[in-house]
């Protein structure tokens, strides 16, 4: 123990196990008048709260020993770093320490002699908790003011001072370290109540998001099929055209033809056709008669007897 280089604090490991020397240990408990302490890891919120050191010489189960909260810690494998290398908390081993900044970052030290059996880090554990709590949930700003947080963070006024900004300006940046306030273009806000009012919060472009108005319909899978086979299937406008003795009407897809009254004569009809119309005139005329065996050849004609 270097006294008056180091600070101390006395605790009970009360794990089960024992922690080993170099161990990134955290406050869990009490018993009696000793906190009790437990392995940290940088895997979870939970299991970086409270942490206050790195133990310095193995402590047993249910045992008392020493964590060093600033100071030198010794007799520690650090053969696999370099004199200089900060040191963060470990996300994937209880109690261990990586050069390589895991997302929850802990630093708990530095590398101040490269040796697999007697090497040596300074400890100086920056237990920066509440600041991942903010970066793992912003939403955690909502709850103080512009004023509090500044001071809590220690960020001076100016470093947040973006001067007076203008109605549809935007504070943009160039990527190079120059910011300012530039018009927004466009065309103007899109405003949820107006262009989202049921709330989708999806794609506008996507057919599934949009709803049928009174004109507007969108058509399913079957019904495009449908009308592209009706589309194949169409042909080309089909002509009809009265006739002198013909006339025709169209009602939908259906055409209906009907005979021009008076408008046949006899010229228009064949041989028999006439033969018989004017075998049927010369019977019907006045003055003229008949005989039995008229009559019986007719039946003779038309019975076959």
């Amino acid at each position: 123990m270097q006294i008056g280089q180091e600070l101390l604090v006395k605790a009970r490991n009360v794990t089960g196990s024992t922690i080993t020397n170099g161990s990134v240990v955290r406050i869990n408990g009490a018993s009696g008048d000793r906190p009790t302490i437990t392995p940290a890891q940088a895997d979870s919120l939970a299991n970086i709260s409270g942490i206050i050191g790195i133990v310095t010489a193995d402590i047993l189960n249910n045992a008392v020993g020493f964590v060093t909260v600033h100071g030198l810690v010794r007799g520690l494998d650090t053969s696999t770093f370099t004199e200089g290398d900060e040191l963060f908390l470990s996300s994937s081993v209880a109690g261990g320490f990586t050069s390589t900044e895991p997302t929850l970052s802990i630093p708990i030290g530095t590398v101040t002699f490269a040796n697999p059996a007697s090497g040596e880090l300074f400890a100086n554990v920056d237990n920066q908790k509440h600041l991942l709590e903010f970066a793992s949930d912003p939403t955690l700003l909502g709850n103080f003011s512009a004023a509090s947080w500044k001071t809590a963070l220690a960020i001076a006024a100016a470093d947040v001072d973006f001067g007076t900004g203008t109605d549809s300006y935007v504070w943009t940046s160039d990527g190079a370290g120059g910011a300012a306030w530039e018009a927004l273009t466009g065309g103007g806000d899109m405003v949820a109540a107006t262009y989202d009012p049921t709330a989708v919060a999806g794609d506008a472009f996507a057919m599934d998001n949009m709803v049928e108005g009174a004109t507007t319909k969108i058509l399913t899978a079957t019904e495009r099929s449908e009308i592209a086979a009706n589309t194949a299937a169409s042909h080309a406008a089909v002509t009809v055209s009265d006739s002198p003795e013909i006339e025709l009407s169209l009602a939908g897809q259906d055409i209906a033809a009907s005979l021009v009254a008076s408008s046949i004569d006899e010229t228009k009809l064949d041989v028999s056709v006439n033969a018989s119309l004017d075998l049927a005139d010369s019977a019907s005329q006045p003055g003229h008669t008949h005989v039995i065996s008229d009559i019986t050849d007719n039946v003779a004609a038309s019975t076959g007897v």
